[in-house]
Formats: C-alpha cells, sequence, structure tokens
C-alpha cells in the first residue's frame, strides 16, 4: 500500500472533510507485534467529474472497459447440491456461477448502469490453464492469480478465502464513471476494477 482513496458517492460534508485532513496516523491492531503507526499526508481533495486526465489510470473512469486489480469474491456460497448445484471442479461451471453473482451486484451496487446490463458483457479473465489471472499495473506488467492475493481478514468468521474468486473485464456499451468496487469484501480493497491498461 502506497496511497489511500477515499470515497463517498453523496460527498463529504464540512466535518467529514476535517476529520480527514486531521488524519496523521493510523495505528496498528497488533501494536504488541511492535508495528510502527502508518503516517498520512492528505494530496488532495477533489470531485470526480474534476478528473479528466485521459493518460492517468484511476478508479474514478469513466471508461467503457473495466478489468480486475484485485479478485471478485462471490457474495454467496456456490451450491454443492440441488437444483442450483454447480461443479467447483470444473473451471467453466465456476466462471458462469461467478459472473451471473457480478451481474447481480452490478445491478445492486451500481442500479444506475442496469439499463446498460442488455449490451454490457463481462468476460472471465483466464490463462491457457483455465485458471483466473489478474493483470498488475506497474512498472513490470505482470499476472497474479486470486489465490495469490489475502482474501480474508484475520477474522475467525472471515470466510473469504473459501469462497468462489475470480477475475473479469467488464465492457459497458459507452463509458461508465467509477468506481467498481463489487463483491465480498469491497469494502476491504477486493472486487476492485479499473479501467483497462492499454497495452503497447
Amino acid at each position: 500500500l502506497d496511497h489511500l482513496t477515499i470515497y463517498a458517492a453523496a460527498g463529504f460534508g464540512p466535518d467529514e472533510q476535517r476529520a480527514i485532513e486531521r488524519l496523521a496516523t493510523v495505528n496498528s491492531s497488533h501494536d504488541r507485534d511492535g508495528r510502527h503507526p502508518l503516517r498520512t499526508v492528505l494530496l488532495g481533495t477533489w470531485c470526480t467529474g474534476d478528473l479528466h486526465d485521459g493518460r492517468l489510470i484511476h478508479p474514478f473512469g469513466p471508461a467503457s472497459v473495466w478489468e480486475s486489480v484485485t479478485p471478485y469474491l462471490a457474495t454467496r456460497h456456490a451450491k454443492a447440491r440441488g437444483r442450483e448445484r454447480i461443479d467447483p471442479s470444473d473451471p467453466s461451471a465456476r466462471a458462469r456461477f461467478l459472473v451471473a453473482n457480478l451481474l447481480e451486484q452490478l445491478r445492486c451496487v451500481r442500479p444506475h448502469v442496469a439499463d446498460l446490463m442488455a449490451q454490457t458483457t463481462i468476460e472471465p479473465l483466464i490463462d491457457r490453464e483455465g485458471a483466473f489471472v489478474i493483470r498488475t499495473a506497474g512498472e513490470s506488467l505482470r499476472t497474479l492469480r486470486p489465490l495469490q492475493f489475502k482474501r480474508c481478514r484475520s477474522k475467525t468468521t472471515d470466510d473469504g478465502g473459501r469462497r468462489l474468486a475470480g477475475a473479469f473485464r467488464i465492457t459497458f456499451p459507452h463509458p461508465v464513471r467509477g468506481p467498481i468496487a463489487l463483491g465480498h469484501s469491497a469494502h476491504f480493497g477486493l472486487g476492485l476494477f479499473l479501467p483497462r491498461v492499454p497495452t503497447t
């Protein structure tokens, strides 16, 4: 982690802005481990409409094509029996389950794009072996599998590591403004999509 973006769809009021401006350190819950607190510096505040630089890849878009940068975790568990059961050993069955779940999340969390769903495509990002892969941006372009990400918290009730996880490309019929963060533990950084990074 080298920066933190704080976002609220309805914006921040004066009291909330003051609280953010005064945030200088974030203490670890594991102080007994001897960890130092994180020191923070406010780099700026803005409205999403102020971000127009098309060369900058950021979570606010707008963009037509969005790709996973952290694994998407299903909001419900796949059924192993009954009419809606899936075979968890079948990669295509897992992908279909996750695509259907991702569509549900888009409709629920981003209702203003619901009328675009008929023209929106969701494509699993998989390698030759059929495993999900996530392209990382930065100085060196590399790919990671969802299993290489920490998908659960240090909490006995967090079952994120047992949920189906994948990586996807969402293509809307026209540019959609972000952020797009969906699925289980989206508020902890999972299920984050960014505008597709052009390949050179």
